[in-house]
């Protein structure tokens, strides 16, 4: 295996460990925000795993699971923004 292969071996398995981290923040933690994460590094993992060669790889396939992976964590940030920043409301 080149440093390529092992960096990217590598950064799988830190996505696994994110994916957990998003399902655990669901369940236990009861946050909704974390099956969006999860989503997201199952969908990153995917990916890898399709340049890795161990999943066949499509663009017409790669592209858009990138893109939903992409609006999956946004999503995420937007609803932990809205439960971190309170909402301010300036009477006038």
């Amino acid at each position: 295996m080149d440093t390529n292969t092992i960096l990217q071996v590598l950064g799988i398995f830190i996505e696994c460990i994110v994916l957990v981290a998003g399902v655990r923040l669901a369940t236990k933690g009861k946050k909704y925000y974390g099956w969006w994460i999860a989503l997201t590094f199952a969908l990153y993992v995917a990916f890898d795993l399709s340049r890795l060669g161990f999943l066949p790889k499509s663009e017409a396939v790669i592209s858009p699971l990138f893109l939903i992976a992409s609006l999956s964590i946004l999503y995420a940030v937007w609803l932990i923004g809205c439960e971190v920043i309170p909402t301010r409301r300036y009477d006038l």
